[in-house]
Formats: C-alpha cells, sequence, structure tokens
C-alpha cells in the first residue's frame, strides 16, 4: 500500500525539515506518538524506537532515519509490526515562505495488524499526522 500527499505550505521549507527532523518532540504533538527514545545520532542519520497507539491498537517500532537538510527526510523500519514500512518526506522551497511537501509512506501490514488496520484508517491517520507537522511548524513561526 502506498499513500501520497502533496501539500503547498506558507512555511519555510528549513522549518518544515526541522520540525520533521525534531523526533524527540513526536510526542507532544504527532497524533498516537506516545514515546520516543533515539538510541543513536549523528549529522545524516538517527535510529529511533517509538510507541504507537492507533485506536485501540498499540506497538513499538524501530526505524533508521537518513536525513538531507534541508530537502529529504527518509524513514525506514528496522523493527516492528509491519512486514515493510518507509516514510520519505521532501520539502521544496517555492519562495523564502513557502515550501512544497512530499510525503510518501509505503508499508506492508505484517500479521499483527492484517486484522486491526486498514488502508482507509491509515490514510486518515496519514494526514493527520502532516496536518500536525504542519500546524507545528506554524506555532513555531508565530512565536
Amino acid at each position: 500500500m502506498q499513500i501520497r500527499h502533496t501539500l503547498l505550505v506558507d512555511q519555510p521549507a528549513e522549518r518544515l525539515w526541522e520540525v520533521v527532523a525534531d523526533v524527540e518532540r513526536y510526542p507532544g504533538f504527532v497524533p498516537g506518538c506516545e514515546l520516543v527514545t533515539v538510541t543513536d545520532r549523528n549529522d545524516e542519520r538517527y535510529v529511533t524506537d517509538m510507541r504507537i497507539a492507533v485506536k485501540r491498537i498499540a506497538f513499538e517500532l524501530r526505524t533508521v532515519t537518513l536525513t538531507r537538510r534541508p530537502e529529504a527526510i527518509a524513514v525506514r523500519l528496522e523493527r516492528g509490526p509491519f512486514r515493510n514500512l518507509e516514510i520519505d518526506w521532501s520539502f521544496a522551497p517555492l519562495t523564502s515562505d513557502a515550501c512544497r511537501i512530499g510525503f510518501v509512506l509505503t508499508c506492508e501490514f505484517g500479521p499483527l495488524l492484517e486484522n486491526s488496520l486498514s488502508g482507509a484508517l491509515l490514510e486518515r491517520a496519514s494526514r493527520r499526522v502532516v496536518d500536525a507537522f504542519i500546524a507545528r511548524a506554524e506555532r513555531l513561526g508565530a512565536s
């Protein structure tokens, strides 16, 4: 399954990149994200353990994130209840205060999630998550 969102946003690409890269802050604004621990980090890569709760389903996963500032962030599943999980963010400046965000979620449910999550639920959840990142960038820009 693949889900794509492309949005034009009145925020600088750099600010949105920073919000997405600031994984430790996710529990404060990303719907369903309960806990984040970064176990290894350098300028272009980090490993993250997360606890996610969606509806009545909670699971843990480990991801490896590769960053290319300020254009892209790629998240790859290392361990968790999916057979495959990839998230690709792209940030293209349009002006100094606006950008185009690309979000592509590619996933294949593992046995624990096959009967619990639907494509429609994942589509709605992914849109809420993207909206949460944009709202956070807007709040940071206003302060």
